[in-house]
Protein backbone atom coordinates (compact mmCIF):
# COMPACT_ATOMS: atom_id res chain seq x y z
CA UNK A 1 0.00 0.00 0.00
CA UNK A 2 2.72 2.24 0.65
CA UNK A 3 4.10 1.58 -2.58
CA UNK A 4 1.40 2.34 -4.06
CA UNK A 5 0.39 5.57 -2.66
CA UNK A 6 2.94 7.23 -5.50
CA UNK A 7 1.14 6.79 -8.62
CA UNK A 8 -2.54 7.31 -7.12
CA UNK A 9 -3.59 10.49 -8.93
CA UNK A 10 -4.36 13.73 -7.41
CA UNK A 11 -7.26 13.54 -7.52
CA UNK A 12 -7.85 10.42 -5.72
CA UNK A 13 -5.67 11.86 -3.25
CA UNK A 14 -7.64 15.32 -2.57
CA UNK A 15 -10.87 13.14 -2.34
CA UNK A 16 -9.07 10.83 0.44
CA UNK A 17 -7.70 14.02 2.11
CA UNK A 18 -11.16 15.82 1.82
CA UNK A 19 -12.87 12.71 3.49
CA UNK A 20 -10.47 12.38 6.32
CA UNK A 21 -10.41 15.76 7.01
CA UNK A 22 -13.22 16.44 7.48
CA UNK A 23 -13.18 15.46 11.18
CA UNK A 24 -9.57 16.00 11.59
CA UNK A 25 -8.34 18.57 13.84
CA UNK A 26 -5.84 20.91 13.26
CA UNK A 27 -2.75 19.14 14.58
CA UNK A 28 -3.80 15.78 12.76
CA UNK A 29 -3.75 17.38 9.62
CA UNK A 30 -0.39 19.24 10.55
CA UNK A 31 0.90 15.89 10.71
CA UNK A 32 -0.24 14.38 7.20
CA UNK A 33 1.32 18.13 5.55
CA UNK A 34 -2.24 19.28 5.16
CA UNK A 35 -1.34 23.40 5.10
CA UNK A 36 -4.80 24.81 3.26
CA UNK A 37 -7.12 22.88 5.51
CA UNK A 38 -5.17 23.54 8.62
CA UNK A 39 -4.62 27.00 8.13
CA UNK A 40 -8.53 26.99 7.84
CA UNK A 41 -9.35 25.76 10.29
CA UNK A 42 -6.78 27.43 12.90
CA UNK A 43 -8.39 30.86 11.63
CA UNK A 44 -12.24 29.01 12.25
CA UNK A 45 -10.39 28.48 16.05
CA UNK A 46 -9.08 31.96 15.80
CA UNK A 47 -12.83 33.67 15.11
CA UNK A 48 -14.24 31.80 18.07
CA UNK A 49 -11.20 31.89 20.54
CA UNK A 50 -9.13 35.15 19.42
CA UNK A 51 -6.71 34.42 22.49
CA UNK A 52 -5.84 31.09 21.21
CA UNK A 53 -1.40 31.73 21.56
CA UNK A 54 -1.21 28.14 20.40
CA UNK A 55 -3.18 28.38 17.06
CA UNK A 56 -1.47 31.77 16.13
CA UNK A 57 2.22 29.76 16.73
CA UNK A 58 0.94 27.27 14.54
CA UNK A 59 -0.23 29.57 11.58
CA UNK A 60 2.98 31.28 11.91
CA UNK A 61 5.23 28.18 11.62
CA UNK A 62 2.98 27.17 8.64
CA UNK A 63 3.04 30.51 6.75
CA UNK A 64 6.78 30.12 7.44
CA UNK A 65 7.36 27.36 5.15
CA UNK A 66 5.04 28.74 2.68
CA UNK A 67 7.20 31.33 2.24
CA UNK A 68 4.63 34.15 3.68
CA UNK A 69 6.98 35.97 5.94
CA UNK A 70 4.70 38.69 6.63
CA UNK A 71 1.84 36.31 7.73
CA UNK A 72 4.25 34.40 9.81
CA UNK A 73 4.96 37.71 11.73
CA UNK A 74 1.45 38.82 12.47
CA UNK A 75 0.35 35.66 13.62
CA UNK A 76 4.02 34.91 15.69
CA UNK A 77 3.53 38.58 17.07
CA UNK A 78 0.00 37.94 18.31
CA UNK A 79 1.42 34.09 19.60
CA UNK A 80 3.60 35.44 21.92
CA UNK A 81 1.84 38.69 23.05
CA UNK A 82 -0.76 36.07 24.62
CA UNK A 83 1.94 33.76 25.62
CA UNK A 84 5.17 35.49 26.09
CA UNK A 85 7.20 32.87 28.27
CA UNK A 86 6.27 29.94 25.55
CA UNK A 87 9.75 28.97 24.06
CA UNK A 88 8.93 28.23 20.70
CA UNK A 89 6.96 31.10 19.89
CA UNK A 90 9.72 33.34 20.20
CA UNK A 91 11.78 31.12 18.18
CA UNK A 92 9.63 31.13 14.89
CA UNK A 93 8.66 35.35 15.34
CA UNK A 94 12.99 34.79 15.59
CA UNK A 95 13.00 32.97 12.17
CA UNK A 96 9.99 34.65 10.69
CA UNK A 97 12.20 38.25 11.28
CA UNK A 98 15.18 36.87 10.21
CA UNK A 99 13.87 35.42 6.68
CA UNK A 100 11.83 39.03 6.21
CA UNK A 101 15.25 40.43 6.33
CA UNK A 102 16.80 39.12 3.60
CA UNK A 103 14.23 40.93 1.41
CA UNK A 104 13.67 44.29 2.68
CA UNK A 105 16.26 47.65 2.55
CA UNK A 106 19.27 47.54 4.77
CA UNK A 107 17.56 50.20 7.21
CA UNK A 108 14.86 48.16 8.10
CA UNK A 109 16.99 45.07 7.90
CA UNK A 110 18.87 45.91 10.53
CA UNK A 111 16.12 46.72 12.46
CA UNK A 112 14.25 43.45 12.02
CA UNK A 113 17.94 42.03 12.95
CA UNK A 114 18.17 43.14 16.52
CA UNK A 115 14.42 41.85 16.86
CA UNK A 116 16.27 38.48 15.73
CA UNK A 117 18.52 38.65 18.36
CA UNK A 118 15.94 39.31 20.94
CA UNK A 119 13.49 36.77 20.10
CA UNK A 120 16.18 33.74 19.98
CA UNK A 121 17.55 35.28 23.14
CA UNK A 122 14.60 35.45 24.79
CA UNK A 123 13.82 31.75 23.37
CA UNK A 124 16.91 30.00 24.82
CA UNK A 125 16.84 31.67 28.30
CA UNK A 126 12.85 30.26 28.56
CA UNK A 127 13.94 26.90 27.79
CA UNK A 128 17.43 25.84 27.97
CA UNK A 129 16.60 22.27 26.62
CA UNK A 130 15.44 23.64 23.13
CA UNK A 131 18.73 23.21 20.80
CA UNK A 132 16.77 24.50 18.17
CA UNK A 133 17.29 28.19 19.91
CA UNK A 134 20.20 27.46 20.74
CA UNK A 135 21.61 26.29 17.57
CA UNK A 136 19.57 29.70 16.02
CA UNK A 137 21.00 32.10 18.43
CA UNK A 138 24.36 30.65 18.05
CA UNK A 139 24.11 31.14 14.39
CA UNK A 140 23.06 34.27 14.54
CA UNK A 141 26.15 35.21 16.80
CA UNK A 142 28.28 33.99 14.54
CA UNK A 143 27.18 35.51 11.25
CA UNK A 144 25.68 38.82 12.74
CA UNK A 145 27.58 41.87 12.97
CA UNK A 146 27.86 43.47 16.53
CA UNK A 147 26.07 46.41 15.62
CA UNK A 148 22.60 44.30 15.38
CA UNK A 149 23.74 42.25 18.21
CA UNK A 150 26.13 39.68 16.59
CA UNK A 151 29.63 38.88 17.56
CA UNK A 152 32.12 35.38 17.89
CA UNK A 153 32.45 35.40 21.72
CA UNK A 154 28.95 35.18 22.30
CA UNK A 155 28.75 32.67 20.65
CA UNK A 156 31.85 30.60 22.23
CA UNK A 157 30.07 31.94 25.33
CA UNK A 158 27.05 29.94 24.59
CA UNK A 159 28.79 27.12 23.79
CA UNK A 160 30.80 27.16 27.55
CA UNK A 161 27.39 27.75 29.02
CA UNK A 162 26.24 24.30 27.03
CA UNK A 163 28.75 22.42 27.76
CA UNK A 164 27.49 20.70 30.84
CA UNK A 165 24.17 20.26 29.71
CA UNK A 166 24.41 19.24 26.18
CA UNK A 167 28.41 18.40 25.22
CA UNK A 168 27.25 17.29 21.35
CA UNK A 169 25.66 20.58 20.96
CA UNK A 170 28.51 22.72 22.27
CA UNK A 171 30.67 21.07 19.96
CA UNK A 172 28.17 21.75 17.27
CA UNK A 173 28.19 25.55 18.37
CA UNK A 174 32.29 25.55 18.51
CA UNK A 175 32.52 23.53 14.71
CA UNK A 176 30.38 26.64 13.96
CA UNK A 177 32.72 29.36 14.90
CA UNK A 178 35.61 27.64 13.17
CA UNK A 179 33.76 27.28 10.00
CA UNK A 180 33.21 30.90 10.23
CA UNK A 181 36.61 31.44 10.49
CA UNK A 182 37.61 29.18 7.74
CA UNK A 183 39.53 26.59 10.04
CA UNK A 184 37.87 23.69 8.33
CA UNK A 185 40.38 20.94 10.74
CA UNK A 186 38.96 22.52 13.62
CA UNK A 187 35.59 22.36 12.05
CA UNK A 188 35.74 18.88 11.45
CA UNK A 189 37.20 17.89 14.13
CA UNK A 190 34.83 19.42 16.21
CA UNK A 191 32.11 17.94 14.44
CA UNK A 192 33.40 14.30 14.80
CA UNK A 193 33.73 15.09 18.73
CA UNK A 194 29.79 16.19 18.38
CA UNK A 195 29.08 12.42 16.56
CA UNK A 196 31.25 10.64 19.72
CA UNK A 197 29.59 12.62 22.32
CA UNK A 198 25.92 12.10 20.55
CA UNK A 199 26.35 8.78 20.27
CA UNK A 200 26.87 8.73 16.52
CA UNK A 201 23.40 10.66 16.12
CA UNK A 202 22.53 11.35 12.51
CA UNK A 203 22.45 14.84 13.13
CA UNK A 204 26.11 16.01 13.73
CA UNK A 205 26.80 13.35 11.02
CA UNK A 206 24.81 15.70 8.61
CA UNK A 207 26.55 18.77 10.06
CA UNK A 208 29.93 17.06 8.93
CA UNK A 209 28.28 16.16 5.51
CA UNK A 210 27.55 19.77 4.57
CA UNK A 211 31.51 20.65 5.87
CA UNK A 212 32.68 17.95 3.38
CA UNK A 213 30.30 19.53 0.74
CA UNK A 214 31.50 23.05 1.02
CA UNK A 215 35.00 21.68 0.28
CA UNK A 216 33.84 19.62 -2.25
CA UNK A 217 34.92 16.47 -0.75
CA UNK A 218 33.12 14.30 -1.74
CA UNK A 219 34.00 11.11 -1.11
CA UNK A 220 33.83 11.80 3.12
CA UNK A 221 30.57 13.70 2.01
CA UNK A 222 28.78 10.73 0.89
CA UNK A 223 30.39 8.38 3.81
CA UNK A 224 28.88 10.99 6.07
CA UNK A 225 25.59 10.60 4.65
CA UNK A 226 25.63 6.90 4.94
CA UNK A 227 26.81 7.00 8.40
CA UNK A 228 23.78 9.43 9.26
CA UNK A 229 21.58 7.08 7.23
CA UNK A 230 22.28 4.16 9.33
CA UNK A 231 22.62 6.05 12.85
CA UNK A 232 20.00 4.03 14.95
CA UNK A 233 20.11 8.15 16.17
CA UNK A 234 17.95 9.48 13.32
CA UNK A 235 14.22 10.82 13.44
CA UNK A 236 12.21 11.83 10.48
CA UNK A 237 13.64 15.22 9.97
CA UNK A 238 17.18 13.81 9.88
CA UNK A 239 15.54 12.23 6.85
CA UNK A 240 14.26 15.10 5.27
CA UNK A 241 17.49 16.64 5.76
CA UNK A 242 19.26 13.96 4.11
CA UNK A 243 17.33 14.63 0.86
CA UNK A 244 17.37 18.35 0.76
CA UNK A 245 21.23 17.69 1.30
CA UNK A 246 21.67 14.91 -1.59
CA UNK A 247 19.25 17.22 -3.98
CA UNK A 248 21.23 20.20 -3.71
CA UNK A 249 24.05 18.36 -4.50
CA UNK A 250 22.49 15.96 -7.00
CA UNK A 251 24.58 12.96 -5.30
CA UNK A 252 23.17 9.63 -4.16
CA UNK A 253 19.79 10.61 -5.61
CA UNK A 254 18.05 6.44 -5.32
CA UNK A 255 19.37 7.24 -1.48
CA UNK A 256 17.21 10.39 -1.62
CA UNK A 257 14.32 9.69 -2.64
CA UNK A 258 14.05 6.75 -0.59
CA UNK A 259 14.60 8.50 2.37
CA UNK A 260 11.99 11.76 1.30
CA UNK A 261 9.61 8.78 0.76
CA UNK A 262 10.42 7.15 4.37
CA UNK A 263 9.31 11.12 5.43
CA UNK A 264 6.25 10.85 4.22
CA UNK A 265 5.33 7.45 4.64
CA UNK A 266 4.13 6.28 8.24
CA UNK A 267 7.31 4.24 9.11
CA UNK A 268 9.14 7.71 9.72
CA UNK A 269 6.60 9.67 10.50
CA UNK A 270 6.78 12.76 13.17
CA UNK A 271 4.16 12.02 14.96
CA UNK A 272 5.69 9.35 16.61
CA UNK A 273 7.02 11.53 18.62
CA UNK A 274 10.36 10.58 18.08
CA UNK A 275 12.98 13.49 19.66
CA UNK A 276 16.29 14.70 18.23
CA UNK A 277 19.32 12.80 19.32
CA UNK A 278 21.27 16.74 20.35
CA UNK A 279 19.06 18.01 23.30
CA UNK A 280 15.49 18.61 23.06
CA UNK A 281 13.85 19.75 19.91
CA UNK A 282 10.62 21.19 19.21
CA UNK A 283 10.48 20.78 15.86
CA UNK A 284 11.20 16.89 15.96
CA UNK A 285 7.80 15.93 15.94
CA UNK A 286 6.08 18.26 13.80
CA UNK A 287 5.14 17.88 10.21
CA UNK A 288 4.19 21.22 8.41
CA UNK A 289 6.66 20.45 6.09
CA UNK A 290 5.21 17.34 4.33
CA UNK A 291 4.27 19.45 1.15
CA UNK A 292 8.37 20.56 0.92
CA UNK A 293 9.23 16.93 0.87
CA UNK A 294 6.55 16.16 -1.90
CA UNK A 295 8.09 18.57 -3.70
CA UNK A 296 12.08 17.76 -2.77
CA UNK A 297 11.17 14.31 -4.46
CA UNK A 298 9.67 15.90 -7.36
CA UNK A 299 12.86 17.68 -7.71
CA UNK A 300 14.97 14.13 -7.12
CA UNK A 301 12.61 12.09 -9.43
CA UNK A 302 13.43 15.50 -12.18
CA UNK A 303 17.06 14.60 -12.01
CA UNK A 304 16.50 10.83 -11.72
CA UNK A 305 14.92 11.09 -15.47
CA UNK A 306 11.43 10.29 -14.18
CA UNK A 307 9.19 13.29 -15.43
CA UNK A 308 6.07 11.87 -14.70
CA UNK A 309 6.75 10.90 -11.20
CA UNK A 310 8.09 14.16 -10.68
CA UNK A 311 5.14 16.08 -11.72
CA UNK A 312 2.69 13.79 -9.78
CA UNK A 313 5.13 14.96 -6.22
CA UNK A 314 4.77 18.64 -7.26
CA UNK A 315 1.04 18.18 -7.90
CA UNK A 316 0.75 16.09 -4.35
CA UNK A 317 2.79 19.09 -3.54
CA UNK A 318 0.04 21.36 -4.48
CA UNK A 319 -2.38 19.36 -3.21
CA UNK A 320 -1.61 19.94 0.12
CA UNK A 321 -0.49 23.44 -0.20
CA UNK A 322 -2.03 25.03 -3.13
CA UNK A 323 -0.13 28.25 -2.39
CA UNK A 324 3.33 26.76 -2.54
CA UNK A 325 5.02 28.77 -5.22
CA UNK A 326 8.11 26.24 -6.02
CA UNK A 327 6.08 23.43 -6.71
CA UNK A 328 3.45 26.01 -9.08
CA UNK A 329 6.85 26.96 -10.92
CA UNK A 330 8.15 23.25 -11.65
CA UNK A 331 5.17 21.99 -13.19
CA UNK A 332 4.86 25.48 -15.45
CA UNK A 333 8.50 24.28 -16.63
CA UNK A 334 7.64 20.90 -17.38
CA UNK A 335 4.78 22.16 -18.81
CA UNK A 336 2.19 20.72 -16.97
Amino acid sequence: MKQFRHFITVGLVLFLLGASLAVAAPAEMLAIGHADEAIRQLHRQLNSDPKNAAAYSLLCRLYFQLGDWDNAITNGEHAVQLQPEASAYHLWLGRAYGRKAETVNLAYAFVLARRVAREFERANQLDGDNWSARRDLADFYIQAPAVVGGGEYKAERLANATQTRDPAGASIIRAMIAQRKKDTAEAERQYKTAIRQSGGAAGPWLDLARLYRDGNRWDQFEDAVRHALSSPSKNPEDLFDVGELLGGTGRMLPQAAEALRLYVQGDAHPVNNQKRAVAGDPDADEHEDAFRAHYLLGSVLEQLGDRQGAIGEYRFALALASGYRPAEDALRRLGA
